[in-house]
């Protein structure tokens, strides 16, 4: 998955491709309405208030994907008196390719942003921390149970030399340690993910914030519903051109790879460091707190507008779609808001 999704010159995520948006391969919040946007804004202005609204704040935005997350908040943020210059934006993003099409998209932002290429490249920092749809796309383990024992499933070569599933002893005894801490294993003959990665950078970035918040909107569940008896098959999906499917082996390095996040390990694993979190809401609870639909009052809004922007919170707040993200909220030594 690491190799498919993010090989300097081959992989998804590398290779010049655009993955987000209505005419590619899956749509995220940020490319249905700047409104998405706009909303978490709120969200952060209100977070940075409630430390005190400090100098030298910082947005922290893991796998900021085509920037439109960014810019939407600058561009409220520069909106709202001090809040402009007191905050900073650092984008967390490893690939050379993304990296230019954010900067592209937040070049009226040049002044008040940068780069950094992972999250340990942080120290000591005050602020925000958020993320959309990044951690379900950083490289999981696949797991199943036989006899009740964990196996680990591996990429192997069948018979006609092609790709396939292989299965093996686990290649790590972290894996084991990760459902006797949660207290929950798969069921016998179950598929599961483990993402071990999505824990450990969750540890590193709580470790990195001195004070601040955490805020992670991702697919996923508590691990006692992901990891429940009756999920037979996990939750690995591979998206092409608005399409899924459960074929890892297919158009390798032309479809992106997700699989649900387990917000229990998040949560403990910030735990740790001072953050507190709150319980989980869908992303239809979290917009609709903060004010979402405010932008479609007005009847000074042109009928075709108006039309667009409620079509647009429909689809943000669909409880079958995009509302049913989970939003994950974490604070250390301050309030949320």
């Amino acid at each position: 998955m690491a190799l498919a999704l993010y090989h300097p010159e081959l992989g998804y995520y590398s290779a010049g491709r655009q993955p987000m948006g209505v005419q590619a391969d899956y749509v995220t919040s940020p490319e249905v309405s700047s409104l998405f946007g706009y909303a978490v804004a709120r969200h952060v202005l209100d977070v940075w208030r409630a430390a005190g609204q400090p100098d030298g704040w910082r947005i922290i935005e893991l796998g900021p994907g085509s920037g439109a997350l960014a810019r939407d908040i600058l561009d409220t943020i520069g909106a709202e008196a001090g809040a402009g210059a007191a905050i900073r934006y650092t984008l967390i993003e490893s690939s050379e390719e993304l990296r230019a099409q954010q900067k592209l998209a937040l070049r009226a932002h040049a002044g008040c942003i940068d780069w950094l290429p992972a999250v340990d490249a942080l120290d000591g920092v005050r602020g925000h921390a958020l993320s959309n749809e990044f951690f379900d796309a950083l490289p999981f383990h696949r797991v199943t149970m036989q006899g009740g024992e964990l196996r680990e499933i591996y990429v192997g070569i069948d018979d006609d030399g092609n790709l396939s599933d292989v299965v093996g002893t686990p290649s790590t005894q972290l894996l084991i340690d990760y459902f006797k801490e949660l207290d929950v294993f798969p069921g016998e003959a179950n598929l599961a993910e483990v993402n071990l990665a999505a824990a450990e950078t969750m540890r590193l970035l709580a470790s990195k914030l001195a004070s601040g918040g955490i805020t992670t909107l991702d697919y996923g569940y508590e691990a006692s519903e992901l990891y429940a008896p009756w999920r037979r098959q996990g939750t690995l999906l591979c998206f092409y051109q608005q399409a899924h499917s459960d074929r890892p082996y297919e158009r390798i390095g032309r479809q992106d790879m997700t699989a649900h996040v387990d917000f229990t390990s998040l949560a403990a694993a910030a735990a740790p460091h001072g953050f507190v979190s709150e319980p989980l809401t869908t992303q239809m609870e979290f917009l609709t707190g903060l004010g979402i639909d405010d932008w479609l009052q007005g009847s000074e809004l042109p009928l075709e507008e108006s039309m667009a922007r409620r079509r647009a919170v429909q689809t943000l707040l669909d409880p079958a779609g995009l509302g049913r993200i989970r939003v994950l909220r974490s604070a250390k030594n301050q309030p949320l808001s």
